[in-house]
């Protein structure tokens, strides 16, 4: 994978790697556990993208003591994403979720990306967001460390998810002084899909999108069906949300599909325009599948989306 990173962006550091200062500690002869995760990613984030990535990594035993120290604050203002090494430790630590709070409070929980290093019982703050496991059970199910083969393809899951949020933050928006693009998304789903797409709506609007979405945007009294139909039309891009209640149910959703595809009928070949999302596992419908679909139950699926509507928004902006 050749993932190219624009480096005019306003980001000093492409991640913030939080952690609790007891997983890092040598046990033995071994080679610290933090440290040598963040060696395997560095590398790997270096092979994919052909640069070095940026990383603050503070190894010094202080950096949990008492209140962050104003390197570690202007840190976590300048990083792309924020890695979060999940352990009992972690979640069990102030520090570690103070560190997380205070970044998410400037960038958004978008930009965390939660690696477990080991499983805890305590719950984490931002639930929704994926997890990149590290660790395995046992027959007897008993959790174990990930070695070996196992670990580099983790690692290297997680490096592509990293590498392509990255790449997304790092292309410019139409409107980059605000942070958010001028290009209209339109999310075309059925009512049983209410979560899944008001989640979908909250991270893309944290992600400076502008965003059509029918309880957000119908007032009172409008005609309905007239704003839909004003909004497909107008909209620079369409996700279609997918699942197993959605592609079998007869109703409007089957008439808004009709209307996006006719839409899509009048674009040349290679435009980013209808974009199929499944929020689960499901079939595809055949007049969909001539169009890449994402699957946004996959850790990397809303990074992937996040790229193609970035390429979309650039490529409407350099017509104009």
């Amino acid at each position: 994978m050749d993932v190219t990173v624009d480096r005019r962006n306003t980001f000093e550091f492409d991640i913030f790697v939080g952690y609790a200062r007891i997983d890092d500690e040598p046990m033995g002869s071994a080679v610290p556990w933090v440290s040598q995760f963040v060696h395997a990613l560095t590398m790997r984030l270096h092979v994919m993208t052909g640069r070095a990535p940026r990383i603050w990594f503070v190894r010094h035993s202080t950096r949990m003591d008492a209140r962050l120290g104003d390197q570690v604050k202007h840190a976590l203002r300048s990083s792309a994403l924020f890695v979060a090494v999940l352990s009992p430790s972690f979640l069990a630590s102030k520090e570690c979720i103070f560190e997380m709070n205070e970044f998410v409070k400037t960038a958004g929980p978008n930009r965390v990306v939660k690696v477990a290093k080991f499983p805890s019982d305590r719950s984490f703050p931002l639930p929704s967001l994926p997890t990149h496991v590290l660790f395995h059970r046992t027959t007897e199910g008993l959790p174990q460390e990930l070695l070996g083969d196992r670990y580099q393809s983790a690692v290297d899951g997680l490096a592509r998810q990293i590498a392509l949020l990255i790449d997304g933050l790092a292309k410019v928006s139409p409107n980059a002084e605000s942070g958010e693009s001028r290009m209209e998304v339109f999310l075309c789903h059925s009512s049983s899909d209410k979560r899944a797409v008001r989640n979908l709506w909250e991270t893309l609007k944290a992600d400076g999108f502008a965003l059509w979405l029918d309880e957000k945007e119908l007032l009172p009294g409008q005609n309905w069906q007239s704003e839909i139909s004003k909004a497909i039309n107008r909209a620079g891009a369409i996700i279609v949300c997918l699942s197993n209640g959605s592609i079998n149910k007869e109703g409007y959703l089957q008439r808004e599909i009709k209307m996006v595809l006719d839409k899509a009928s009048e674009m040349p070949d290679d435009t980013i325009f209808l974009i199929p999302a499944r929020v689960e596992e499901c079939l595809v419908p055949r007049r969909l599948q001539d169009f890449q679909w994402v699957n946004l139950f996959e850790d990397s699926g809303h990074a992937k989306l996040v790229q193609a509507l970035r390429t979309r928004a650039t490529a409407l902006e350099q017509r104009q």
